[in-house]
């Protein structure tokens, strides 16, 4: 069984519902689907951001959400257990806009 479940698809985009925790395996199948990859292929997602912390800061509050770039894809991972991933990664440099809140 999977971890996540496609809900929908637009514009580049890929929204998934988490089906059973943990969010960090449920984002690797998540970029195993729209990648077509095979997990074994890809960078290891802890090269990235820490599997552990995904995990700990999304488990207990809904409005807390991740976003990072991986395999060439933008990810957004929320407490309220959904993932979305899109074609456009994510530049760190790009500037934080006025609408966006900075931690």
């Amino acid at each position: 069984m999977m971890s996540v479940k496609l809900r929908e698809t637009a514009d580049n985009k890929w929204y998934f519902t988490i089906t059973e925790p943990p969010p960090s395996i449920a984002v690797i199948e998540a970029i195993v689907f729209v990648s077509d990859q095979d997990s074994l292929d890809m960078e290891p997602l802890a090269e990235v951001i820490d599997p552990d912390a995904i995990d700990q800061l999304l488990c207990c509050d809904d409005t807390v959400m991740v976003s990072f770039s991986w395999q060439k894809h933008g990810v957004e991972i929320s407490g309220s257990d959904e993932i979305v991933i899109s074609k456009k990664e994510y530049d760190r440099s790009d500037p934080v806009s006025a609408d966006e809140d900075v931690a």
